[in-house]
């Protein structure tokens, strides 16, 4: 495994060691014994992105770090300040930003807009990635509650099971 992990990837050379440890096995062994359908088996997937519209999505972003903040993120932030910021805990979104206000680098205010702006660039990196990733799948923008698409995703549903004979 360490031949196929880039070595700037700690992470997954972590999860390849624990796995080893834990096992006796390398990760590769795991992955070859548990590999997925051949390139002669005939499947078939029907993908449904539900892509929101950026305003609410983004309104919604910024209440739910609001609420983050009022539920105790801040205090959270303070506690975690004093560890190494290269642990994986310190890419939660917002954190850096909090953390710099408990340390008097900017005002409450001003890490709340600054971390609200970096969950709407996050939530827009994921909308790219599902229209990049999954380009046959439909994709519903959906402007009112989901219940009212639930008959458009049933006759999707419906259709591919028909048409997959």
């Amino acid at each position: 495994m360490a031949a196929r992990i880039r070595p700037s990837d700690p992470q997954r050379m972590v999860r390849a060691w624990e796995v080893m440890a834990a096992t006796g096995r390398s990760l590769a062994d795991w992955q070859a014994q548990h590999a997925g359908p051949g390139p002669n088996d005939r499947l078939r997937f029907l993908t449904l992105v539900l892509m929101p519209a950026r305003e609410p999505l983004y309104a919604a972003c910024d209440a739910r770090f609001r609420a983050m903040v009022e539920q105790g993120a801040l205090a959270e932030a303070a506690a975690l300040q004093s560890l190494d910021p290269g642990l994986p805990a310190f890419k939660a979104l917002g954190l850096r930003e909090l953390i710099g206000h408990v340390r008097g680098e900017s005002t409450l205010e001003a890490a709340i807009a600054a971390a609200q702006q970096a969950t709407r660039r996050y939530a827009k990196r994921q909308m790219t990635w599902f229209r990049h990733q999954v380009p046959d799948g439909l994709q519903l923008c959906p402007t009112a509650p989901i219940e009212q698409f639930s008959e458009r995703i049933a006759e999707e549903i419906y259709n591919f099971i028909r048409n997959s004979g």
